[in-house]
């Protein structure tokens, strides 16, 4: 026999008062159709010619079922694959065969309410097949349950799941609820698990008609069963099929069908105290089919939380598979107040649990992948430990109380001089040995709870100055987000290190053909920096003169930003010209091979391997060659070098900030949006550049400008953080601008956000466009 694990919940699902809640809004549960009758009958109809959803979903999964196979599993994870509402599993053996075929070991289960029909189904199954990377058992229970529990499922923590939800089973829910429907099951699966989903789209009227009103009445039947299940729930007869008459009505112009069940004359229902009386023509829905256009399936995937991966299309009726996977959580573009909500943080948090519990590991967390840097584990520990130190400014955390000791390893990092490692700013010690991960997982938890969820859902008792020690950990997290992930690509160091645990591969970026368009700037007068004390219109903010009261101890007008951002400034520029986009791979390839091999040195974020050059990537090493249209991200004394062999230079920090307020046409609001450019984990990769005449920023890496750090009129240091900036007034480091691919968007939308690294300093994503006077 087959293992079935019942995971319960069907007592609650098929019980008198969720039947009796039902027919007070004049329906019934639709999952009460599948007993196993109506499973037997719903069999018939999908042998039917005229119910054109299963034919459609058969012919896409004899053709493309091997290249679903490649994306819905890992080639070096383990995979579990679990289909919601299996069936006869006719269907779902195509799949089957092309995980079987690929080669992977998949552990497959199917999820259904019936018992008894399940291990039927798989019985069948077993007997068909001799699987011997497959393994089959089976789920009995609802989607409810199975959320609760599904990474019982998963046969490692790192382990990718992938959902199948195939018969156009999403049409029983109205777009708003199946987005909701979606982001369920988004909730509970891991960044890059898998859903594979099938949509009826807006098939002609009749075609859809009679899909669900068959000549042979096979579906009357169907949706007439619904009562003999009713009465098995309530254990009598209390209704009658003579009573009722099927009822099938499309609505085109909304794009659904509803099965009804009518009353033939007027029908009385009794038991204890419940009672109904439905008069003559009375209508009870039994289930609704909503047809989605292609555009109405993208939205719902997005507002799922979902991203597309594929679409593959019938040629039997307008209908489509779509391969969809779980992405980053969606960033706010626009802040709607200074400081960053529960929402936000969770979004920010998720992110920074995954590269931890996901991406970090007993191989690469130990390292010190990047010279003069600690290894991974310290940033473990750092990020809850900054948050524990300058949270408990607004209140104590008991949960982390007797951890003081962690505040003496984790408080400050180093970032010693290149040229000169001895000299250093202060930092903490390095213990004899680590705590263990899991030692310091379980302080961010009580970090996150005790301090930061509170907080947050206290904001509105907080005063500014408090709201801003809230926003300085929220930046301060985000900016060791991506310092985390640069170390951890350092990581890959073998010509075969590539991941799936980050989604399929990036599509190659071409090599460019032509030279960067040049885009003349007259003299411009700019303002930078944030405003502080006159009155400033913002999105999202109705600040009025007299609010300014309120801000004590904190001397921004609205939204909140560090010490080298202050005060608003403004500046007159200079004309110039400006490349239309950075300096490719390519480009940078070039110039590097125009040198002897003795005197070569590559970016550190390539890799040179026994002859190729691959690059680092969230995927691991990937061919170069595959990437050369990609920009080139390296230090700015390498950039610099060659922007001077082109008989250009690198940007100052007011020309690129002229540009981009040229390109984004934004004056002096601090926030602009950057949906659909790489910032913000829209992507995990950079974008590819292109010869056209487009004006190409935010392509995925920081742009170094030649405008060294020094502190400017009026600056005063970070009273929370004062060594912030000061710390680094050492004529070595420069200022970027911009965001990378993994920057968070409350930086990298900020018009005043100004970065700075050392001069030398080749590991962090910051690339570089040229300019010529």
């Amino acid at each position: 026999m087959t293992e079935i694990e019942n995971i319960g919940a069907l007592e609650v699902l098929f019980s008198p008062e969720s039947i009796e809640q039902s027919l007070k809004r004049c329906q019934l549960p639709s999952t009460l159709l599948y007993d196993e009758k109506g499973l037997r009958l719903f069999d018939e109809i999908t042998n039917l010619k005229e119910y054109y959803l299963y034919e459609s979903e058969l012919d896409i999964l004899k053709k493309f079922s091997d290249s679903i196979a490649n994306q819905l599993l890992s080639p070096d994870l383990p995979n579990t694959v679990i289909e919601l509402g299996c069936g006869n599993m006719r269907k779902t053996k195509l799949l089957l065969d092309a995980f079987e075929k690929k080669g992977c070991d998949v552990h497959f289960y199917a999820l259904d309410l019936n018992e008894a029909e399940l291990q039927k189904g798989l019985q069948e199954l077993r007997q068909t097949t001799n699987y011997q990377h497959v393994k089959v058992s089976g789920i009995c229970g609802c989607f409810e349950r199975l959320l609760q529990c599904l990474d019982r499922f998963r046969s490692e923590p790192n382990s990718r799941i992938s959902m199948l939800y195939l018969g156009a089973s999403i049409g029983n829910f109205d777009r708003k609820s199946a987005a909701s429907f979606l982001r369920s099951f988004a909730s509970r699966l891991n960044i890059h698990d898998n859903l594979l989903i099938s949509f009826d789209h807006r098939n002609k009227a009749e075609l859809v008609q009679l899909a669900y009103d068959d000549p042979y009445r096979i579906t009357e039947k169907f949706e007439k069963n619904i009562l003999a299940s009713v009465n098995a729930v309530f254990g009598e007869n209390l209704f009658d099929e003579n009573d009722w008459e099927y009822k099938s009505v499309y609505d085109e112009d909304l794009g659904v069908h509803r099965a009804y069940l009518q009353a033939k004359n007027e029908v009385t229902v009794i038991k204890g105290p419940m009672f109904f009386q439905f008069k003559p023509s009375h209508l009870i829905l039994i289930e609704e089919s909503w047809k989605n256009s292609d555009q109405e399936c993208r939205q719902i995937i997005e507002k799922g939380d979902f991203k597309l991966v594929s679409k593959y299309e019938s040629t039997i009726a307008d209908y489509s598979t779509y391969v969809i996977t779980k992405q980053f959580p969606a960033m706010l573009q626009l802040p709607l107040q200074p400081c960053p909500s529960l929402a936000e943080w969770d979004a920010l948090r998720k992110v920074w649990l995954f590269i931890t519990n996901k991406l970090l590991n007993k191989d690469n967390m130990y390292t010190a992948w990047i010279p003069l840097r600690h290894p991974p584990i310290f940033y473990i520990g750092h990020v809850p430990v900054f948050n524990d130190i300058y949270l408990t400014k607004i209140v104590k955390n008991k949960a982390t109380a007797n951890k003081k000791h962690f505040w003496e390893w984790f408080q400050r990092g180093i970032d010693p001089d290149i040229e000169d490692p001895s000299k250093c700013h202060w930092h903490s010690e390095v213990p004899e040995s680590w705590p263990s991960p899991d030692q310091l997982r379980e302080y961010e938890k009580e970090s996150w709870e005790y301090h930061i969820v509170k907080l947050c859902k206290a904001m509105d008792e907080l005063s500014t100055s408090e709201k801003r020690i809230l926003w300085l950990c929220y930046e301060h997290v985000a900016m060791h987000v991506e310092t985390t992930l640069y170390i951890y690509v350092q990581s890959f160091q073998n010509a075969n290190q590539t991941v799936s645990i980050c989604g399929s591969l990036p599509e190659p970026a071409e090599k460019l053909t032509k030279a960067p368009l040049w885009v003349n700037v007259p003299e411009t007068e700019i303002a930078v920096g944030m405003p502080l004390t006159t009155q400033y219109t913002s999105v999202g903010s109705n600040l009025q003169s007299s609010d300014l009261s309120a801000h004590e101890n904190t001397d921004e007008l609205f939204y909140f930003a560090w010490d080298n951002e202050k005060p608003m400034r403004k500046k007159l520029v200079s004309s110039f010209s400006i490349a239309n986009r950075p300096i490719s791979n390519g480009e940078y390839l070039d110039f590097i091979n125009k040198k002897s091999k003795t005197e070569r040195v590559y970016p550190k974020q390539w890799a040179e391997i026994d002859g190729t050059l691959y690059i680092r990537t969230m995927y691991g090493l990937l061919p170069l060659d595959d990437y050369l249209g990609w920009p080139v991200m390296t230090s700015y004394d390498d950039l610099n070098n060659y922007a001077s062999s082109q008989g250009c230079r690198l940007p100052t920090e007011d020309e690129l900030n002229c540009f981009y307020d040229r390109v984004l046409e934004r004056t002096d609001e601090p926030y602009v949006s950057t949906e659909g450019k790489a910032t913000g984990f829209q992507q995990l990769h950079p974008l590819a550049l292109s010869d056209n005449s487009s004006n190409q920023i935010f392509t995925g890496a920081w742009e170094w400008t030649s405008t060294v750090l020094e502190k400017h009129e009026d600056f005063e240091p970070e009273e929370l953080y004062p060594d912030y900036t000061r710390d680094f007034f050492d004529g070595k480091h420069n200022v970027v601008l911009g965001g990378s691919f993994a920057t968070a968007t409350r930086i990298s939308n900020r018009r005043s956000f100004r970065n700075f690294y050392q001069a030398g300093y080749k590991y962090a994503w910051i690339g570089a466009r040229l300019v010529k006077n």
